[in-house]
């Protein structure tokens, strides 16, 4: 059974193959602040905040915000933020906290350098999103001073919630934050994206939204193609211009799409854990990885929400070769893609790529081998 709650207490993993991962530098792409928080730091906002959470959660604050199995709907595995996370991302400057705490977190698991996603709240959007990004900017920069990791901030928007504002008030929001984002561009603040249920908003709704982002330069990804049609994750790339996809499982229904991404050079954040929890998948060995790969995608592994999921880097990274996803001599390709594809500085290419390279040496792999071997998990087949 997988060690509940990954990050709590900060103690080595007791799988031998999580272990050796953690050991190595790794690059995730596709994480958020609000599911990546510590379950006591949770639990501590709730009780000084006096929020109110649904009796149950107080209860068994772990079984309202982790899912040990599946959710029982796309829908249901939302609640977590429903419930509990939505007012915690409320609270005034706790992002500084956050930040600083996932910082931590991650350079344990050994991440060298994440783009986390951040959700300026309607309120910030019209009031306070100049004095919210001064405060984010800081604490990524102690976060720096601090800890063995380079972290950037992606700035998104939730269909839901952005949608129901009249076309006026998206406009105004948009150009407020791109204004308020200006100084820490780059620095800080290095794309865009745009998340929640695409079925009832498609990304083709947002096309005039992420026109004036796109006119000031910014990357964005797409949550695109998780659940639903393949056309959205056409239409990321297509009419928002997206230079990478955030899940985009939906591949496989039209594999012209493949040939669409090769010529596009876009980068898939996958998140295997992320993808079965909300039923995605029904069977992560049938996962699209493994086809993504076959047909030479650019292909990074991501957590997604690494509290909710009760997962990190290492963990995503074992349970792909585990499943034969991917085999050992495939795991540096995904973060030599995913150093590729980062929307920081350019210039941070070069060091990234140096450090995996250097890393993931052929001892290092034969290590795997022999650690899925031992266990029996095929690692032998897998060279």
């Amino acid at each position: 059974m997988q060690q509940l709650l990954i990050f709590e207490p900060a103690a080595p993993p007791a799988d031998p193959l999580e272990a050796q991962l953690r050991g190595l530098p790794k690059i995730d792409l596709h994480a958020h602040l609000s599911g990546c928080l510590r379950l006591s730091t949770v639990e501590q906002l709730i009780r000084d905040g006096h929020l109110e959470v649904p009796k149950s959660a107080g209860r068994n604050l772990t079984g309202a915000l982790v899912f040990q199995s599946r959710a029982d709907s796309y829908a249901a595995s939302f609640q977590p933020w429903s419930q509990i996370l939505n007012k915690i991302m409320e609270i005034p400057d706790v992002v500084s906290r956050l930040l600083l705490e996932l910082a931590e977190d991650f350079s344990r698991d050994g991440v060298v350098y994440s783009e986390v996603r951040v959700s300026p709240r309607v309120p910030l959007i019209n009031g306070e999103i100049h004095r919210f990004l001064k405060v984010v900017d800081e604490a990524v920069t102690e976060a720096r001073r601090q800890f063995p990791l380079d972290l950037r901030i992606i700035l998104g928007f939730t269909r839901h919630s952005f949608y129901h504002l009249s076309p006026e008030s998206q406009d105004h929001s948009v150009a407020t934050i791109l204004r308020a984002a200006e100084p820490y561009r780059g620095r800080t603040i290095v794309g865009f994206d745009l998340w929640g249920n695409e079925e009832r908003h498609p990304p083709r709704e947002f096309e005039r939204i992420f026109r004036p982002i796109r006119d000031a330069n910014y990357p964005l990804t797409i949550h695109a193609g998780e659940v639903y049609s393949a056309s959205f994750i056409r239409d990321a790339i297509q009419i928002l211009a997206c230079q990478r996809l955030g899940h985009a499982t939906a591949i496989v229904k039209d594999k012209a799409l493949f040939e669409l991404i090769r010529q596009h050079q876009i980068l898939i954040e996958v998140c295997l854990t992320s993808n079965w929890v909300t039923g995605v998948v029904d069977n992560l060995s049938s996962h699209p990885l493994k086809a993504m790969i076959a047909e030479q995608l650019p292909v990074s592994l991501c957590t997604d929400n690494t509290l909710i999921y009760n997962t990190c880097l290492s963990r995503e990274v074992a349970k792909a070769l585990r499943l034969r996803l991917i085999r050992p001599f495939e795991v540096p390709g995904l973060f030599r893609a995913a150093a590729q594809h980062i929307f920081g500085p350019a210039s941070l290419r070069p060091g990234l790529l140096d450090r995996v390279e250097m890393a993931y040496t052929p001892q290092i792999l034969a290590q795997m081998v022999d650690t899925l071997t031992q266990e029996g998990s095929g690692g032998q087949e897998m060279v």
